[in-house]
């Protein structure tokens, strides 16, 4: 019944070809109408940075349209290869994908050159971007090189005159000498924080005026003598040295910790990012941090915000 009037059956056809036809019909309706909402929306919920932008299908959602993604596997099985088949024609080579899709007609340009798709940098490029294309070109023409029958041979391009010539160690010295760099001082970095002093872990923690005006917060907060330190090492071991005992000792040696971390990070958004360097918010951020921290161990979870803001209640 399924086969072909020409064959004697009558012409019907089989079901699941025309089922695979109907969901690959889905493919060329995706292809062809790249500004539709319907694609907008299936980009939206399908689409992921690991996914393959060119047909988005997530396979953990449930649905027709994971089984509109999967006729190409069940297609691929009867030797049927659907993404070759839809072949683009350049344009603008906006909406064309520069491995996924095929656009030159011979096939998809992952799967005709897989050792360089595997260490291309971005592999859902355009055609229209000129960077894949051009270092495309670029490596079509150095690759114009000609096999012979002779051995392969090592010139070595250091000497003086520029020739092809064998390795000297006169030649390596050579080249020594005019890329030398000779410094005299050595000009340490400012402090990015305080712009004062050389920027290292003593100035930074402990002689910056943050740094400095955060451990006497810390100290008239939680009721102990002045925090004066000279070292990291006095600071990360202060709070052995202030009579304070069991929990209170905890926060303390918690606190400076917290606040050695938010320095730390304070002082790369400064330099990495320009940001404005504000005592407030590093006072702010130990607190809260230290409030989150203190309240997680168990045996500290009926703390109130108020509590912890009078330290002494602790």
């Amino acid at each position: 019944m399924v086969d072909h009037k020409c064959h004697g059956g009558l012409g019907i056809g089989d079901i699941r070809s025309l089922n695979l036809g109907l969901l690959a019909k889905w493919w060329w309706k995706f292809k062809l109408c790249k500004e539709a909402l319907r694609v907008q929306v299936i980009k939206s919920i399908h689409a992921n940075k690991n996914g393959i932008q060119s047909f988005p299908f997530n396979r953990r959602f449930l649905g027709i349209w994971k089984d509109v993604g999967l006729v190409e596997k069940e297609l691929s099985i009867l030797n049927i290869s659907l993404r070759n088949n839809l072949k683009g024609v350049v344009g603008r080579g906006d909406n064309l994908y520069f491995w996924h899709d095929n656009w030159l007609g011979a096939g998809t340009l992952k799967d005709d050159f897989k050792d360089l798709f595997k260490i291309a940098t971005n592999k859902e490029a355009k055609v229209g971007s000129e960077t894949e294309v051009n270092e495309l070109v670029e490596l079509c023409m150095m690759l114009q090189v000609k096999l012979n029958q002779n051995s392969d041979k090592w010139y070595w391009l250091g000497s003086k005159d520029g020739e092809h010539d064998e390795f000297s160690v006169k030649s390596v010295r050579s080249l020594l000498d005019k890329s030398r760099i000779i410094v005299d001082t050595y000009v340490p970095e400012r402090c990015k924080l305080c712009g004062d002093g050389e920027e290292n872990v003593e100035h930074l923690f402990t002689s910056c005026f943050f740094a400095s005006m955060l451990w006497t917060w810390i100290g008239n907060w939680c009721k102990c003598r002045p925090m004066v330190v000279f070292t990291f090492r006095d600071l990360i071991e202060f709070h052995n040295h202030v009579g304070l005992h069991g929990k209170k000792k905890e926060v303390l040696k918690g606190l400076i910790r917290i606040g050695c971390w938010s320095i730390w990070r304070l002082r790369k958004e400064a330099r990495f990012k320009n940001k404005e360097v504000k005592l407030e918010y590093i006072i702010g951020e130990v607190k809260k941090l230290g409030f989150l921290w203190y309240k997680t161990r168990n045996k500290n979870k009926d703390t109130s915000w108020g509590d912890w803001c009078k330290f002494v209640n602790l």
